[in-house]
């Protein structure tokens, strides 16, 4: 690791949870797992009622870019009701500009299942013959004009999947989330790759 001087090496680390006093404040500090990525941590100030989870709940805007660059989807997914479990009024989620609360939460993660949810129908869909996004339909074309690359047919199939999951995801959020028009394709991406490698789901690539 590059040494900087900006964010030197921590003199205390803790495993599970560990609790600072300072003058007359206290922080409740909890390692939960990986959420954003390995190292995130809730801290709570419980008498102001305040928790701080970085990267993970954006207030107001859509994720950025592939859920926050999350390293692990499915604890980014519990991430969110592990934020529930708090009694909190005040969020800080760093990035866009405010501050947040528990409904901010849980606005995202109805954001958060319901892109899960069209990425699942949109490769279940890919599986079928008759669909216009089905991979006999993509895959064929590409695989004639690139013959012996399978890269690119499986690129334009993932590309084109993204693209319809997040067009039919921005159907509803739109104008309620910020920018849903600017990260959506990527987040859609991510939750693709999430849905194959830690779900086991598919599509037409299913192990027969």
């Amino acid at each position: 690791m590059t040494p900087d001087p900006n964010r030197p090496l921590p003199t205390e680390t803790f495993l599970h949870n560990r609790t600072l006093h300072v003058g007359n404040q206290t922080l409740e500090l909890a390692y939960l797992g990986e959420a954003h990525m390995a190292g995130n941590i809730f801290i709570y100030a419980r008498v102001q009622k305040v928790l701080v989870l970085i990267d993970v709940v954006f207030p107001g805007w859509l994720p950025f870019a592939s859920l926050g660059e999350a390293k692990n989807i499915p604890a980014y997914y519990q991430a969110h009701d592990q934020i529930l479990q708090y009694d909190f009024d005040h969020y800080i989620g760093g990035h866009v500009g405010r501050a947040g609360n528990r409904t901010d939460v849980l606005i995202q993660q109805e954001y958060i299942l319901d892109l899960m949810h069209n990425c699942e129908q949109t490769l279940n869909e890919s599986a079928t013959n008759n669909s216009m996004i089905g991979a006999a339909a993509l895959l064929g074309p590409v695989s004639t004009k690139n013959p012996g690359n399978k890269w690119a047919a499986f690129k334009v199939y993932l590309d084109v999947l993204g693209q319809y999951c997040a067009n039919i995801t921005n159907e509803k959020w739109l104008g309620r989330l910020g920018a849903a028009d600017v990260f959506e394709y990527e987040n859609a991406g991510a939750v693709f790759e999430s849905l194959r490698i830690d779900y086991g789901i598919l599509g037409p690539f299913g192990i027969s």
